[in-house]
């Protein structure tokens, strides 16, 4: 192809692994240049002062990308309602220091059998203690909590005596109407992530390509074009195969009781009408919970950086600080891979030193977020950390604050791997990269824990059953609850193969040298979960 023109017989040789070796070279002495589209097998030839310009997928994909996240970025976000959600009733509230107390015994065993007056107890402390507290308790209705509250006690009311796991199935059984990922009782009670609701990644054994006409399915002779598929929730996204190339794929993204295992797609070729059949695969995260240690590598070969972190923990503060350094050392990096699948949260304030280290800023997203402070939370630690502009939470001279965001410059393409494990922390990686530009997120969505922050947990004292929940009522980008659905990536694949998918794809669109590449392909036994 010359000047975005197909041109039969021209030659294109293939010399030590580089597709147009002498062709380019002979570009190089007389003013033209030369590329190769791995996807179509096509070299493009632009004459010396053409004005077209070529794009390989990989390239038009990060370009859309850019411009999307400069629009949102440029745009205002209002997050109407937010204050209905506020809690302004601390006086109306009456609970103890000697209460709180015997809520922070942590180690406290309780009862395996309780009385109705000691489950009733327990019962009352723990409602008045999300009454007192939760950051979302007016966001999930107040009457909701109060018909849960009434409901378990007129069970209660036949019982002479209660089991404690009795008494966990009946709290639990009657919130399910709370999507926060945080909360929970028993310590794996989530309603976040029941299966009626929480959302899945499935993908598809088909893959298509795009041109001015719509996607055409890849593999055929001709070009047969998508239009229809019996399945509301297929939808066609961009897609990383296992070879690395980009394209686009069907997916669903939806809850499992809504989930298709088959469907019938229909193609058309200018009169011609065929269909043809679809089979759906759920998709694999990295790990099968969310990892409770950094598993932490930093690799650099030929201008490549890789980097693995799956848990942002004070726990292993000289491992994190060795995060946050990288960032100054990534500046005259090339290309940076960040695998972050199966992140499983813990203190975001690594992601946004590691930004700044990065950038030379102070990042900073579309969010807003409530400032409350309770005697069951320690308002002090839980904003010391925070920069200036989080002053008044310090304080507590502002029932919220809202920030618009700001875009970062950067120019090195950042390629970040997610996963459904990905959750807290281990997606404000996400939220917080998307302030840079030339930044993918690639893999599947994560996890969706993002609702409430500033969280603890606590035990009730009769019954020793312990339970969680944040007390910052907290949006991102818009009033939308990711609870369980988490962050869409801009490029999806199967987690699981991502890594290996991503260098495939650094290979194939020459974003890195191949040495590089090769280089770290031999580490992957060594970094990666077996």
């Amino acid at each position: 192809m010359i000047d975005g023109k197909a041109v039969d017989g021209l030659s294109i040789y293939n010399i030590g692994g580089n597709n147009y070796f002498k062709l380019r070279d002979l570009g190089n002495a007389l003013g033209f240049t030369v590329d190769y589209d791995a996807d179509s097998n096509t070299a493009i030839v632009l004459s010396k002062g053409s004005t077209a310009v070529y794009q390989n997928a990989f390239e038009k994909l990060l370009e859309d990308v850019n411009e999307k996240r400069r629009a949102d970025m440029a745009s205002e976000v209002t997050f109407d309602g937010f204050e209905d959600y506020l809690q302004h009733h601390r006086g109306e509230v009456e609970i103890t220091q000697a209460e709180i107390d015997s809520l922070m015994d942590l180690n406290h065993p309780g009862k395996a059998t309780l009385t109705r007056a000691e489950a009733l107890e327990d019962v009352d402390l723990y409602f008045r203690a999300l009454h007192y507290s939760y950051g979302a308790y007016y966001y999930f209705g107040e009457e909701n909590f109060q018909k849960a509250e009434n409901t378990i006690r007129a069970k209660l009311s036949s019982c002479k005596t209660i089991t404690r796991d009795q008494l966990i199935s009946l709290m639990y059984s009657n919130l399910l109407f709370v999507r926060d990922g945080h909360f929970c009782i028993a310590g794996r009670y989530e309603p976040a992530y029941e299966s009626s609701v929480q959302y899945l990644y499935y993908y598809s054994d088909r893959s298509f390509g795009k041109d001015a006409n719509g996607y055409y399915l890849l593999g055929e002779s001709e070009k047969w074009y998508y239009t229809s598929c019996g399945n509301a929730n297929a939808e066609m996204q961009p897609y990383l195969e296992k070879s690395g190339r980009v394209c686009y794929s069907l997916r669903q993204f939806c809850p499992a009781t809504a989930a298709h295992t088959t469907d019938i797609i229909t193609l058309t070729k200018g009169g011609e009408t065929k269909t043809v059949s679809l089979t759906w695969s759920l998709s694999q995260s990295y790990l099968e919970d969310g990892s409770q240690v950094p598993d932490y590598h930093y690799l650099k070969s030929n201008g490549i950086a890789l980097i693995t972190i799956r848990r942002f923990d004070w726990n292993y503060e000289e491992t994190m600080d060795e995060f946050v350094r990288t960032g100054s050392d990534l500046k005259n990096a090339k290309l940076i891979i960040i695998d972050a699948r199966s992140n499983s949260g813990g203190d975001e304030d690594f992601i946004k030193n590691w930004l700044k280290s990065y950038t030379g800023e102070e990042p900073e997203q579309k969010t807003i977020i409530s400032n409350w402070g309770t005697a069951m939370f320690d308002r002090t630690q839980a904003y010391a950390d925070l920069g200036e502009e989080f002053a008044a939470f310090r304080t507590g001279d502002k029932d919220y604050e809202l920030f618009q965001g700001k875009l970062l410059a950067n120019s090195t393409p950042i390629l970040l791997l997610t996963d459904s494990m990905s959750g807290s922390a281990g997606e404000s990686i996400v939220t917080y990269c998307r302030t840079l530009d030339n930044c993918l997120v690639i893999g599947g969505p994560t996890r969706g824990v993002q609702l409430v922050g500033n969280v603890r947990g606590w035990t009730l004292p009769n019954s020793g059953i312990g339970f969680q929940f944040g007390q910052a009522l907290h949006f991102i980008y818009s009033m939308e609850n990711v609870e369980g659905k988490g962050y869409a990536p801009d490029l999806w694949c199967n987690p699981k193969t991502s890594l290996q998918a991503v260098l495939s794809m650094v290979e194939r669109y020459d974003l890195g040298s191949a040495e590089g590449v090769a280089a770290l392909r031999a580490q992957l036994p060594n970094i990666l979960t077996k």
